[in-house]
C-alpha cells in the first residue's frame, strides 16, 4: 500500500470515526440523480455482461444489478455506520492476508475523501454506492471462499463449498438496514483453529519484519555442537540462544534450539546446521509470511465445509507427513504417514471412510502393473509366485504365470487382473481404510515400516501409508464391542481376509499444508514444499482479483 493512500486512511478514517464525522446527506446531495447513474450502469451490466466503475473491475456481475434492480436503483449505502465498518474491514484485510487493494481501496479513500470537502455528484456518488456494494461482496467471498479457486490449481479438488442458504440479495439489504456488516464479515472469517493461530502468527512475524527481520547466518562448513566459529555468534542471535563470553562456542543450550527448530520446520533433528539447515534459517521474513498467507488461503479453501469439520474426522497433511483422528479438534490418535513420491503426488480430496479390512489383498492398480510387474515377470516367469502374486483372468479364474508367453505380452493390454494375497510382505500391510474416491487412494499399513524413520516421507504411489493402523483401527471400531483390541489381533493373527464395516462413515481430508500449528502444543511449524505447490498459490493470491461471483450458488 502506497504512503499516499495510507494518508487518505488515516485522514478518512478520522472524519468517519470522530467528531467531526461525515453525515449521510454530506456525500451525496441528490438521491434521484445518483439513482439514475445507478440504473444506467445496471442497464449496461445487463446489456454487456461486464461492469466497470472508475475503471475498476466488478466482480459482482450477477449480484449489484440483482441488488440494485430489487431496491429500485435507490443508493445503498447511505448510512455512515456501514461506510465505516466497510471501510475499516477493507484497510484489516491484510490481517487475513488478503490484498486490501482487491476491494477497491484507493478508488474509495479518494471517493470518501472528496466527500468530506463537498457532495459527490450523481456519477460519483453512483460509483461510489456500486463500488462499496462490490467491495462487501468480495470480502464476503475471499474470507469464505479464500480468493483463489482450487480446483484452476488442482482439478482433482472436490470439497464442495456453498456459500448460503439465503438469498443473496436479501442478505446484502438485511445487512445494511440492521447496521451488521461487521458481525457478517466476522461471520464470514474461518473459525478454524489452525486459521486463527495463522493469522496470529502473520501478524507476529509482519511485526518482526518491520524491526529489521533476522540475521542471516553466513555460509561454510557445517556448524556442530562443540565447535567453535564466529558464524556461531550470528546463529545464537537467529535462535535467541544467549552464549554469554563464549558466546561462539556451539554449546549443548544451541544444539537443543537448533534441533527445536529443525523439528519445527520438518527437517532432521541432529543439532546440526548443515546445508538443509541453513537454507531454512537464512528464509528471509518476507518469505515466511507468504508461506502463511498460502496456507490460510488453503484453511479458507478448507473451512466453508466448517460443518463437517466438527464431531470425529482424520486429516492427513500431506505436506507434514503426518495423520490425525479428531474428537472435537482434540487429538485422540496422530501418527507418522508416508505420501505420494513427487511424481506419483498424493491427491487433495476429501471422502468418507466406510470400512476397514484386515489382512487384506491388493489388487495391482493398472498403472503399477504396466510399469513393475509385468516388466519383473518378463525376466523371471517365477517372480509373481515368489512375491505371493495371483493372476486372474477376465471371468475370475486362477491361471498359472508359467502358463502365459511372457515374451510376446503386451504391458499396454494385458488381460490379467493381478492380486497379491494377504500376509508380512503385501504392499498394504496388514489392514487398511477405505474411503470410496475415484482416485484408489486411502490409508494402509506397510511392510516397509522401517522408512518411517525418514523425515521426509514421500515413498508411495499416492495412497497415505500409517505407522501405527491398528491402534487407529481400535479407535474407530470401539462402539462395535464384538471389535475388541483382543479380537482385531485374533483375526490378523489368524491371517484370513475380513472386512469390518464402521457403524458410522467419518471424514478424511488429504490436506497439503506447508504452515499449521502443531495440534498438541500449538507451535507453529512449517514444512518443506515438497511438490512445489506453495508457488502457484501465492502468485494466484498476489494477481488482481478477478470477476468471480460473490454470492452466487457456486460451489468448487
Amino acid at each position: 500500500m502506497t504512503g499516499s493512500i495510507r494518508r487518505i486512511f488515516f485522514f478518512v478514517a478520522l472524519v468517519l470515526v470522530g467528531g467531526g464525522s461525515v453525515q449521510a446527506a454530506a456525500i451525496i446531495n441528490d438521491n434521484e440523480a445518483v439513482a439514475s447513474q445507478i440504473q444506467e450502469a445496471v442497464e449496461q451490466a445487463h446489456d454487456t455482461g461486464q461492469l466497470s466503475v472508475l475503471g475498476r473491475e466488478i466482480a459482482g456481475i450477477r449480484l449489484i444489478p440483482a441488488f440494485y434492480t430489487d431496491r429500485r436503483f435507490t443508493p445503498a449505502w447511505t448510512d455512515e455506520e456501514n461506510i465505516n465498518d466497510l471501510y475499516q474491514a477493507i484497510f484489516r484485510a491484510d490481517q487475513d492476508g488478503l490484498d486490501p487493494n482487491d476491494f477497491h481501496l484507493p478508488v474509495i479513500s479518494l471517493l470518501l475523501e472528496a466527500a468530506t470537502e463537498t457532495p459527490l455528484d450523481a456519477e460519483a456518488g453512483a460509483s461510489l454506492d456500486i463500488l462499496l456494494t462490490d467491495s462487501l461482496a468480495r470480502l464476503v467471498y475471499q474470507l469464505y471462499y479464500g480468493k483463489v479457486d482450487p480446483v484452476s490449481l488442482d482439478g482433482n479438488w472436490n470439497l464442495k463449498r456453498k456459500l448460503f442458504d439465503s438469498d443473496p440479495v436479501g442478505l446484502l439489504e438485511q445487512t445494511l438496514a440492521g447496521h451488521e456488516v461487521g458481525q457478517l464479515l466476522e461471520k464470514m472469517q474461518s473459525t478454524l483453529p489452525s486459521y486463527t493461530r495463522l493469522r496470529e502468527e502473520l501478524a507476529r512475524y509482519r511485526e518482526i519484519a518491520a524491526q529489521g527481520g533476522w540475521p542471516v547466518v553466513p555460509g561454510g562448513p557445517s556448524l556442530k555442537p562443540g565447535m567453535t566459529d564466529p558464524r556461531v555468534i550470528v546463529l545464537r542471535d537467529r535462535l535467541g540462544v544467549s552464549g554469554g563470553a563464549n558466546a561462539d562456542f556451539f554449546d549443548s543450550s544451541l544444539e537443543q534450539a537448533v534441533k527445536d527448530f529443525q523439528t519445527r520446520h520438518g527437517l532432521d533433528s541432529d543439532g546440526v546446521v548443515g546445508p538443509a539447515t541453513l537454507r531454512d534459517l537464512n528464509k528471509s521474513v518476507a518469505e515466511r509470511v507468504d508461506q502463511i498467507r498460502v496456507n490460510m488461503e488453503r484453511l479458507r479453501w478448507v473451512s466453508s465445509e466448517r460443518a463437517d469439520l466438527a464431531g470425529e474426522f482424520i486429516i492427513a497433511n500431506i505436506a507434514g507427513f503426518t495423520a490425525y483422528y479428531f474428537r472435537d479438534w482434540k487429538i485422540a490418535w496422530q501418527t507418522k504417514a508416508m505420501v505420494g513420491k513427487p511424481y506419483r503426488q498424493s491427491p487433495v480430496f476429501t471422502a468418507l471412510l466406510s470400512y476397514v479390512v484386515i489382512n487384506p489383498t491388493w489388487t495391482v492398480p493398472s498403472g503399477i502393473k504396466r510399469r513393475s510387474i509385468i516388466p519383473n515377470a518378463k525376466k523371471d516367469p517365477n517372480y509373481l509366485n515368489q512375491n505371493h502374486f495371483d493372476l486372474f483372468d477376465v471371468n475370475g479364474k486362477l491361471v498359472d504365470p508359467v502358463s502365459i508367453d511372457w515374451e510376446n505380452v503386451n504391458p499396454r493390454n494385458f488381460p490379467y487382473r493381478v492380486v497379491q494375497r494377504p500376509g508380512e510382505d503385501n504392499a498394504l500391510g496388514r489392514v487398511k481404510f477405505i474411503f470410496p474416491n475415484g482416485f484408489s487412494v486411502y490409508l494402509h499399513d506397510t511392510p516397509h515400516r522401517e522408512l518411517f524413520g525418514e523425515t521426509s516421507r514421500a515413498f508411495s504411489s499416492g495412497c497415505i501409508r500409517i505407522e501405527n493402523p491398528f491402534d487407529l483401527a481400535e479407535i474407530l471400531l470401539s462402539d462395535q464391542p464384538q471389535w475388541s483390541r483382543e479380537n482385531i489381533d485374533a483375526v490378523y493373527a489368524a491371517g484370513t481376509t475380513r472386512t469390518i464395516h464402521l457403524s458410522r462413515k467419518i471424514p478424511v481430508y488429504l490436506l497439503y499444508l506447508t504452515a499449521v500449528q502443531n495440534f498438541t502444543d500449538g507451535e507453529l511449524l512449517f514444512f518443506p514444499d515438497v511438490y512445489n505447490r506453495d508457488a502457484a498459490v501465492l502468485e494466484a493470491l498476489d494477481t488482481p482479483f478477478s470477476a468471480a461471483k460473490p454470492f452466487s450458488d457456486g460451489a468448487s
